[in-house]
C-alpha cells in the first residue's frame, strides 16, 4: 500500500541526542505514574460517587443537539467496525470488540459519540441497538478508561441529549437506572473534572457537569461551579485569535460546539451565563471560519479530521456570532483566499509536546488548498482504527503538502523504548523558529515563512513563499533550502559525510485529493490536476525533477484508505543552497 511505502521514507527519526533521550525516559516514567495515580484516584472517585444523593429524573430536558452520520450509524448497525486496518464483525458494544483495541477507539466507544450517529439513522434496529448497548453499559459499567473525566463528559452530553430514544418504551426499572447512572456520574464529575487535560479535555468534562446540573433532578448544585469553572478554563486556554494550544482544528471545533451547547441550554433555562465562555465564543467562532476550506470542512492538521461541514455549519448557526473570517487566518495558520480559492497553510510550531504530544504532525509549512467547494491538495489525514504503522505514516513531513530533507521529517519523533511501549509514538521537538510575514497589494495576498527543522540535523532552513492572486485563480510558490551561517554549513559538510554523498536532496509533495485526476503532460514538465466536474489546474515547476507516485487518504468514517495521486518535485541541492520556483494556475474554461 502506497501510505506504507510513505512512512518507511517519512518517518525516518532524525538525530535525537543522548541527553534528550536520557531526559525523555524518566520523563515517560512520571508520565506513566501519574497516569497510574489517576487510575487509582478515578477508583476511589467513583466509590464516593455511588454513595451520594440519586438522581430520579429530569428538572429539563435540552433535547439534541448533536448531529450525527446516517453512515456511520449503518455501519453500526451491520457490526462492521476499523481494526488496525482491517474490518472486524462484532455485533455488541464498540467497547467490547474481541481481542481489545487501542485507547483512542475504546475512549470513542465509552464517550458514546456514535449515539449520534445511531440516532441519525433513526430506524428501528437503530433505536433498538442504542437502547441495549446504553443499558449494556449501565448493568456492568466498565472501569479504567470508561471513567475518565472527559469520556464521562463526553457519555453525559450524549445520554441526555438523547434521554427520549434511550428511555422510549423501556420499564420503570430501567429508567431508575438510567438516572441512578447519570448522578453518580455526575458527581464523578464533580470529583474528578481537574484531572482532565486542559484544553478540549477539560471543556468536554465541565460541560458534562454544567449539563447534570441543568437537567438532573438533585445535582442542580453542581451549575454554578461548572461554570465557573468553564469560565476559567476559557481565559486561560482559548486565545485572543480564538485558539487552543493543541493546534488541532477540529479540536477547535469539538470545543466551540460543546461550550455553544452549554450556552444554548444554560440561555433556554435563564441561567446567567460566565462572561469568559461568551467571550470565548466570540472568539472561536471567526477562528473556524478562518480554519474551513472552500467544501465547508476544517482543514486537516495535528491529528484533526476536516468533520461534517453540516456539522459545523449547525454549530455556528446555533451559536448566533456572525462575525466573518479572520482574514489573517488563526491558532499558526496563515489563510489565503481569492475568487473561489482558498488555502490554508501551517505557518508555526509545532504544538507544545506536553500538550499534543501524541497526536501533532511535523507540518510545518505544509498547506491545504480548495477551489470553490472541490478539495485540490489535501494532507493524509488521520488514521485513527488503521493501526500504529498509518499513524507514525501520516505524522511525518511527507504526507502534508510541504518540502521535505532527505526523507527526514522536520519535527523529531519517538517510538522505542519505554516511551513508545507506554503511549506509542511522541513528538518531541520540532522547528525551534518559525518565521511568518504577510503582504498584500494589487496584484493579490502572499506570504512568506521558514522553519529551521532541518538546522541542527543537516544544517538547512526551509523557506517558503506562497502567493495567491486577486482572482483565485493562479498560485505561486518558491520552496528553497539553505544554509544561513559558516556554522550551518558545516553541518551540511558533516550531514554529506554521514550519507557519503554530495549532495542533498529535497523533494516537495503536492498530495491530490483522491477525486482529482493527475497526470504529466508536456514531457512530464506540467501536471494536470482534473477536479471533478472538469476544471483543471496546472502545475509547472521551473526546476527539478518531477513525477508522479500513489498516495493514500484516511477519513475516519470510511472502513478503507482512498487512493489517489501525488505530485514529487525532486531537487538536488549543492553547494548549501537550493530552490524551485512553481505556480498552479487555473484553466479558463
Amino acid at each position: 500500500m502506497a501510505w506504507i511505502e510513505s512512512g518507511k521514507t517519512a518517518v525516518t527519526r532524525g538525530v535525537m541526542s543522548r541527553v534528550r533521550r536520557l531526559w525523555w525516559t524518566p520523563a515517560a516514567a512520571a508520565v506513566w505514574a501519574s497516569s497510574g495515580l489517576g487510575a487509582v484516584a478515578d477508583r476511589l472517585a467513583r466509590g464516593r460517587a455511588a454513595l451520594g444523593p440519586r438522581a430520579t429524573g429530569f428538572v429539563s430536558s435540552p433535547g439534541p443537539r448533536s448531529y450525527g452520520a446516517p453512515g456511520a450509524g449503518a455501519r453500526l448497525v451491520e457490526g462492521k467496525y476499523l481494526v488496525d486496518g482491517a474490518v472486524v464483525e462484532h455485533k455488541g458494544p464498540p467497547w467490547a470488540l474481541p481481542g481489545g483495541t487501542g485507547a483512542p477507539d475504546q475512549s470513542a466507544g465509552h464517550g458514546f459519540a456514535w449515539l449520534d450517529d445511531l440516532a441519525a439513522l433513526d430506524t428501528p434496529k437503530a433505536r433498538q441497538v442504542a437502547q441495549d448497548w446504553v443499558f449494556t453499559w449501565i448493568a456492568a459499567p466498565p472501569a479504567g478508561l470508561a471513567w475518565r473525566a472527559d469520556v464521562t463528559g463526553r457519555r453525559m452530553v450524549r445520554w441526555i441529549h438523547h434521554a427520549v430514544l434511550i428511555l422510549n418504551r423501556r420499564s420503570a426499572d430501567d429508567s431508575r437506572a438510567y438516572f441512578r447512572s447519570l448522578g453518580r456520574q455526575a458527581r464523578f464529575l464533580s470529583l474528578r473534572w481537574r484531572a482532565a487535560r486542559p484544553g478540549l479535555p477539560r471543556i468536554e468534562a465541565l460541560t458534562g457537569m454544567a449539563y447534570a446540573g441543568l437537567a438532573l433532578e438533585g445535582q442542580r448544585g453542581l451549575l454554578g461551579p461548572a461554570l465557573s469553572a468553564l469560565g476559567r478554563e476559557c481565559a486561560r486556554e482559548v486565545a485572543e485569535d480564538g485558539g487552543l494550544r493543541s493546534r488541532n482544528p477540529e479540536a477547535l471545533m469539538h470545543a466551540f460546539t460543546a461550550l455553544s451547547w452549554v450556552n444554548q441550554t444554560v440561555s433556554a433555562e435563564g441561567h446567567p451565563l460566565d462572561p469568559q465562555i461568551l467571550r470565548a465564543l466570540e472568539r472561536m467562532a471567526p477562528a473556524i471560519r478562518a480554519l474551513r476550506l472552500g467544501d465547508g470542512r476544517m482543514a486537516r492538521f495535528h491529528g484533526g479530521d476536516g468533520g461534517l461541514a453540516e456539522r459545523i455549519d449547525h454549530a455556528l448557526a446555533d451559536a448566533g456570532i456572525s462575525s466573518a473570517a479572520r482574514a489573517e487566518g488563526a491558532m499558526g495558520f496563515a489563510r489565503l483566499t481569492a475568487g473561489r480559492t482558498t488555502v490554508v497553510a501551517d505557518t508555526a510550531r509545532v504544538p507544545d509536546p506536553r500538550v499534543a504530544a501524541e497526536r501533532a504532525h511535523a507540518s510545518t509549512l505544509g498547506f491545504e488548498m480548495s477551489s470553490g467547494a472541490v478539495p485540490v491538495l489535501v494532507n493524509m489525514g488521520p488514521a485513527a482504527g488503521f493501526g500504529a504503522r498509518a499513524a507514525r505514516a501520516v505524522r511525518a513531513t511527507a504526507a502534508h503538502n510541504t518540502l521535505v530533507l532527505n526523507r527526514l521529517s522536520s519535527a523529531r519523533f519517538i517510538a522505542d523504548g519505554l516511551i513508545g511501549a507506554s503511549f506509542g509514538q511522541r513528538l518531541v521537538t520540532g522547528p525551534r523558529r518559525v518565521t511568518l510575514k504577510r503582504d498584500a497589494n494589487e496584484h493579490g495576498l502572499a506570504l512568506l515563512a521558514s522553519h529551521d527543522g532541518y538546522r541542527v540535523t543537516h544544517g538547512m532552513v526551509h523557506e517558503r513563499q506562497l502567493a495567491l492572486v486577486h482572482s483565485g485563480a493562479e498560485l505561486q510558490g518558491r520552496d528553497r533550502i539553505f544554509a544561513a551561517t559558516a556554522t550551518d554549513q558545516e553541518r551540511v559538510r558533516d550531514a554529506l559525510a554521514r550519507t557519503e554523498r554530495d549532495h542533498l536532496v529535497a523533494r516537495i509533495y503536492f498530495r491530490a485529493h483522491p477525486e482529482v485526476e493527475v497526470s504529466l503532460d508536456l514531457g512530464g514538465t506540467v501536471a494536470s490536476l482534473r477536479l471533478p466536474g472538469g476544471e483543471i489546474w496546472l502545475l509547472r515547476p521551473e526546476a527539478g525533477e518531477m513525477m508522479l507516485r500513489d498516495a493514500t487518504y484516511f477519513e475516519p468514517d470510511r472502513l478503507t484508505p482512498r487512493h489517489g495521486t501525488q505530485v514529487v518535485v525532486t531537487l538536488r541541492v549543492w553547494d548549501y543552497e537550493g530552490a524551485v520556483n512553481w505556480v498552479m494556475t487555473r484553466q479558463a474554461t
